[in-house]
């Protein structure tokens, strides 16, 4: 499969990345490109929403019950529904998102 087949499922990895952590975006007037720094518990979660933001899935703004997105230059808001922390027992945490608004198709 070449990268045009394959284009749904990077851009909806890409977005569960974005979507499933406990990272927040915080603002400083120092910002330059006007992109959020990101600050949370874990580094590699940091790192993560970092990294996807460097490819155009941005995290915005996050609050207890709403996420907002820039995806590719269109804004997306989601409702956070529930969020399951990391555990050791699971090795895993959880976000349950709900579509609310979005921009334009992405």
């Amino acid at each position: 499969m070449g990268l045009a087949q394959n284009d749904g499922l990077i851009k909806s990895t890409l977005l569960a990345m974005a979507l499933c952590h406990t990272v927040v975006p915080s603002y400083s007037a120092d910002t330059e490109d006007g992109r959020p720094q990101y600050q949370g518990s874990s580094p590699d979660e940091v790192a993560l929403v970092d990294g996807v933001a460097q490819i155009g899935f941005i995290v915005m703004r996050k609050r207890a019950e709403t996420m907002t997105l820039k995806i590719l230059g269109q804004m997306a808001e989601y409702e956070i529904l529930s969020v399951l922390e990391f555990t050791s027992e699971r090795k895993r945490m959880s976000v349950i998102i709900r579509c609310v608004v979005v921009q334009n198709k992405i």
